[in-house]
């Protein structure tokens, strides 16, 4: 019995491991440019309808809980928002959210230690609107994992 010689064994060995792997690569996306990749992973934001004279509760993308306090919105002008408003909810909980919607994790040159960003606004009829003075909104984060020892939240 003759035995291969450690070349041709080898291109064997290749050919084979070759042959057997089938996987397909059809579900790869492929992308033409960075910006295309930070804006297929980047946080997609929500958009919510609220009554203003109402206020409301609802919940995030993420989890987060969001609660505002009836008559709590004014125009750029002072006037109290009576009727529908829209409010847009983005929320970066992870670093990956972060990094990929280029909200880089820094804050005062130091990685940010943080359970996570949010970034809220509201509109009517395509104008802007804002929360009146003395008014806030509460945004309930889902707290994923734990704190290190010695952290809190504000």
């Amino acid at each position: 019995m003759k035995k291969l010689s450690y070349p041709l064994a080898s291109c064997f060995l290749f050919a084979g491991l070759v042959l057997s792997c089938s996987k397909s690569y059809n579900d790869i996306a492929i992308y033409s440019s960075m910006d295309d990749v930070f804006s297929s992973l980047s946080v997609q934001s929500n958009v919510t309808t609220l009554d203003a004279a109402a206020g409301g509760t609802f919940y995030g993308a993420s989890g987060t809980r969001y609660v505002f306090a009836p008559n709590s919105f004014q125009t750029a002008s002072g006037a109290t928002v009576t009727g529908k408003v829209q409010v847009t909810t983005s929320e970066y909980l992870q670093k990956g959210d972060m990094i990929f919607s280029k909200m880089l994790p820094i804050s005062n040159n130091e990685p940010l230690l943080s359970g996570g960003e949010i970034n809220v606004s509201a509109s009517q009829n395509g104008q802007n609107i804002f929360m009146k003075p003395g008014t806030s909104f509460k945004a309930n984060m889902p707290l994923t994992g734990s704190m290190p020892p010695g952290d809190c939240f504000f």
